[in-house]
């Protein structure tokens, strides 16, 4: 059975619930015209060719859609977790060129 809690507060992701069994199971989703969006937006930053500071303290590396997080974050659990930190996990995945469309500039992190 699969109930549908609502959508957030930004209005990009609904949450639904899925009862198998004895286990109920949360998903975020997010609706295509959302993920469009992040991916045209990472190409307009991209094509801008501007390089951050290095010695600024935060950069805006890329925009990773929902789904794709959370799929990510699944098989880092399940895979990688005794072998690499989340973050040294996400920080290969934005840097794999499989990835490129993901990030807001050409910079290696």
């Amino acid at each position: 059975m699969k109930k549908n809690l609502g959508w957030n507060s930004h209005g990009a992701t609904y949450t639904e619930l899925t009862y198998e069994g004895s286990e109920m199971i949360a998903r975020d989703i997010m609706p295509g015209k959302f993920v469009q969006s992040i991916l045209d937006s990472n190409a307009e930053k991209r094509a801008l060719g501007k390089r951050p500071n290095p010695k600024a303290h935060g950069k805006l590396a890329a925009s990773i859609p929902l789904p794709i997080y959370h799929e990510w974050k699944k098989e880092w659990r399940t895979t990688y977790r005794q072998d690499w930190t989340w973050k040294t996990y996400l920080t290969m995945k934005i840097n794999n060129r499989d990835f490129s469309f993901l990030k807001t500039n050409e910079m290696k992190l």
